[in-house]
C-alpha cells in the first residue's frame, strides 16, 4: 500500500484529502506546515507527497526544493496544491521540482488520476532503481569471474610451457634417478 504525506495548513482541507486517499486505500501521513513535512519525510518517506504551496514558516515551493535538492528524497513526486493559480505561481512549483501543480479546491477525479500517475512513475523509477542494482550486482560478478579466467588461463599457460620445457630437456636418464642431480 503507497503512503502519502499530506501537507496543508487548512485542516479542512488535509480532512478531506486525507478520506479520499484512504477510500481508494492509500496509507496517509498529515502535516500541518513545511517543517513537519521536512520532519515526517525524514523519520519515514512516503512515495508521494501532496503539498499546499501557502503555509505558514516553510512554504510549500521552498520545502518542494530542499526536497528535490537531497538525493535521498529528490525521487518522491510531489503535487503541489493551492488556491493560487495564476501561471507564474504554477511555474515556481513546477521550477522547485513539483511533478505537478493542482488548485484547490480539488476535482475528486482529476486528483485521484494524478495521484495514481504519479504513484506509477515512483514504482517505474522505484523498479528501474532495483534492476539497476541488480545489473550493477551482475557486473562486479562477471568482472569477478573474468579475473578468475585470467587468473586460471595464466596458470595454464605456466604449467604448458612448463610440461614443454621438460619434453624438450627428454627423458631423465637411467644413471639419473629423476629429481636428482649427478653429482660432480
Amino acid at each position: 500500500m503507497a503512503k502519502v504525506l499530506v501537507v496543508d495548513d487548512d485542516e479542512v482541507t488535509r480532512s478531506v484529502i486525507d478520506r479520499v486517499l484512504k477510500f481508494e486505500g492509500y496509507d496517509v501521513a498529515t502535516a500541518a506546515d513545511g517543517q513537519a513535512a521536512l520532519d515526517a519525510v525524514a523519520d519515514s518517506p512516503p512515495d508521494l507527497i501532496v503539498l499546499d504551496v501557502v503555509m505558514p514558516g516553510i512554504d510549500g515551493i521552498e520545502v518542494c526544493r530542499r526536497l528535490k535538492a537531497d538525493a535521498a528524497t529528490e525521487p518522491i513526486p510531489v503535487l503541489m496544491l493551492s488556491g493560487v493559480t495564476d501561471r507564474d505561481s504554477r511555474l515556481r512549483g513546477v521550477s522547485a521540482g513539483a511533478n505537478d501543480y493542482l488548485s484547490k479546491p480539488i476535482d475528486r477525479e482529476d486528483f485521484v488520476l494524478r495521484v495514481r500517475n504519479a504513484l506509477r512513475m515512483k514504482e517505474l523509477h522505484d523498479q528501474l532503481l532495483a534492476r539497476n542494482r541488480e545489473l550493477l550486482a551482475m557486473k562486479e560478478l562477471r568482472d569477478d569471474i573474468t579475473q578468475m579466467l585470467i587468473a586460471d588461463n595464466m596458470r595454464i599457460a605456466e604449467l604448458a610451457a612448463a610440461r614443454d620445457r621438460l619434453r624438450a630437456a627428454g627423458p631423465p636418464s637411467a644413471a639419473e634417478p629423476p629429481g636428482e642431480t649427478p653429482h660432480a
